[in-house]
């Protein structure tokens, strides 16, 4: 009975001295947590982030072993995770900063990639709401790039970075809009005009009523030209359909008009000609050298209609600028316009 209870008792000490050095082991480990936890506060206040967060991963590590030993090391291990992604975070904003001063393609992939780690620290570590701002940001960067590889005529690049914009965000009006410029250097007209619309539509969900004009005026101002080409064909049916497509994005266009009118006057048919160059003077807010040209519409209408009169004044109202000597030569040599004739 006796040596039992000396066995029972030895147990007993054996017992709490185990479980004594346990807990010393835990607070040991508790403590080491909280220095490496302290040097990678002291590091990422001097902006040294790389080394900081290798320290935090350090104090998780050693936080972790602690808590296997009890729950000592559990508020470092959270604190930690914690900061981690923020970290990561400032460095990318650093390499982003850089890249605005470099405006190189290698800076701003740099700094793509390190909001990349951002994404992956968040939702390593539980920050989902600051994974999906540099998610977001990633967006905007990658469409940085593909305007750079655009300028700088690589456009197959371009084409292949704005696809991945679209494909990460297809509600990304301004992607579609690079795309449509694209497009233009390696597509049909109809392909840039696809995208423009494919943009608008995206705008107008999205209430992005800026990036809805811009691309309005651009499907505008591509028709016109392209309509002012087929002009100079002699090709007028064409030349009068796209003209027309192009006031349906923008029926405000005093440049459409006036093509218009430049069409179906080399055309002969005056009436229209002179329907559409009146609307082209209506609209026009430019001064004298922009309307030169319009009076020229008009006195051609009017000439073409057989009212000479009204063909001479609108004449005199054309000889400014560029017009001057062919509107003066109208008048002199064509109508032989009374001198009274301003």
């Amino acid at each position: 009975m006796k040596i039992l209870k000396q066995s029972l008792f030895a147990i007993l000490v054996l017992s709490m001295f185990g479980a004594f050095t346990i807990d010393a082991m835990a607070q040991e480990k508790r403590r080491a947590a909280v220095q490496a936890y302290n040097k990678a506060s002291e590091l990422a206040k001097n902006d040294q982030l790389e080394e900081a967060i290798t320290q935090f991963e350090e104090a998780i590590k050693v936080g972790q072993a602690a808590e296997s030993a009890g729950e000592e090391g559990a508020d470092i291990v959270e604190k930690s995770k914690a900061k981690i992604p923020g970290i990561y975070y400032q460095s990318a904003i650093n390499d982003y900063k850089a890249s605005q001063t470099t405006g190189s393609i290698s800076s701003l992939e740099k700094a793509i990639a390190s909001f990349e780690q951002v994404v992956d620290a968040g939702n390593q570590y539980g920050d989902t709401q600051l994974a999906d701002k540099s998610a977001g940001i990633i967006t905007q960067l990658n469409y940085k790039k593909s305007v750079l590889q655009f300028r700088a005529q690589n456009y197959d690049a371009s084409l292949a970075t704005i696809n991945q914009v679209i494909a990460d965000n297809e509600n990304y009006a301004n992607g579609y809009y690079q795309k449509a410029l694209i497009m233009k250097k390696k597509g049909s007209l109809d392909d840039m005009l696809n995208m423009l619309e494919k943009t608008i539509e995206v705008g107008e969900k999205a209430n992005n009523t800026k990036i809805v004009r811009k691309a309005k005026e651009k499907a505008a101002s591509e028709l016109i030209y392209a309509g002012s080409k087929k002009i100079q064909s002699k090709n007028y049916t064409s030349a009068i359909e796209q003209l027309n497509q192009a006031l349906e994005y923008d029926a405000e266009s005093s440049d459409a008009h006036y093509r218009l009118a430049e069409a179906y006057n080399d055309r002969g048919d005056f009436g229209q000609g002179l329907t559409h160059s009146r609307k082209a003077l209506e609209l026009e807010k430019g001064g004298r050298s922009a309307k030169a040209k319009i009076y020229f519409e008009i006195a051609t209408a009017h000439k073409g209609n057989g009212n000479f009169s009204q063909a001479c004044d609108a004449f005199s109202n054309a000889a400014y600028g560029s017009f001057k000597s062919s509107a003066e030569h109208q008048m002199e040599y064509a109508l032989k316009c009374s001198s009274k004739t301003k």
